[in-house]
């Protein structure tokens, strides 16, 4: 065997594969299910008082990885988009990176708690750097849980802030959730996400990987030629 080719079979069998590591739990808003904190969402204004809604959530990450779940408090029937921004603050009128579309069937459930699997969009976070979900109503009537500084007596939410939009009326800021409590305080829906870390090379593995293929390269041309 040629050794420049020896050595490429070599650099390349030793070079890194991902490994498939367990999602954890990253941020957390309080997630207590209580009848005088739910904010509907409806998909068209005809069909609530509220009218047609988009919730979007600013997260800060805490471990760097791709974002693979998403858990809300969700009551509802009918379908809805979840999209993710990389950056940015409430709220974003820019086109997403990514977006999907989900459907719930079952209205009223004893734990209205829905795990949304993101792990097909491939979106990576950056652990103390801010990314945003946005939560659009497409059909039917959906209710999404949210808690403000009246009901816990803190901000349920420090690592960032909510906002609304409501046909052309726009909140950055959401402050006021039907709950108890006076005055208008700040608000974030209940919330989890789910990060499966990542390991990238270090550069040095890069290289000797890129050596690889290019002795691969190099030795298939001269078998080429000869």
């Amino acid at each position: 065997m040629n050794p420049l080719r020896k050595l490429a079979v070599v650099v390349v069998l030793l070079s890194p594969m991902a490994a498939n590591a367990i999602p954890i739990l990253d941020q957390s808003s309080v997630i207590d299910i209580n009848w005088a904190s739910t904010s509907f969402c409806t998909a068209t204004v005809e069909s609530s008082a509220f009218g047609a809604c988009e919730w979007q959530q600013q997260v800060t990450a805490g471990v760097t990885g791709q974002l693979v779940g998403l858990e809300l408090a969700l009551w509802g029937i009918g379908e809805f988009d979840i999209s993710l921004f990389s950056s940015g603050t409430t709220f974003n009128t820019s086109t997403a990176d990514v977006s999907t579309t989900f459907s719930i069937s079952s209205y009223w459930t004893t734990e209205p708690v829905a795990y949304l699997n993101l792990s097909d969009l491939g979106f990576f976070v950056t652990a103390g750097e801010s990314f945003l979900f946005e939560f659009t109503a497409l059909s039917g009537q959906l209710a999404l849980n949210g808690h403000s500084e009246s009901y816990l007596g803190y901000d349920p939410y420090a690592g960032g802030t909510l906002g609304l939009r409501r046909g052309t009326t726009i909140w950055t800021d959401y402050y006021s959730f039907k709950d108890s409590g006076s005055g208008l305080t700040r608000s974030d829906l209940e919330f989890q996400t789910f990060v499966d870390p990542t390991t990238l090379p270090e550069p040095g593995t890069l290289a000797l990987f890129a050596i690889g293929l290019a002795g691969m390269g190099l030795a298939r041309r001269r078998r080429q030629s000869s």
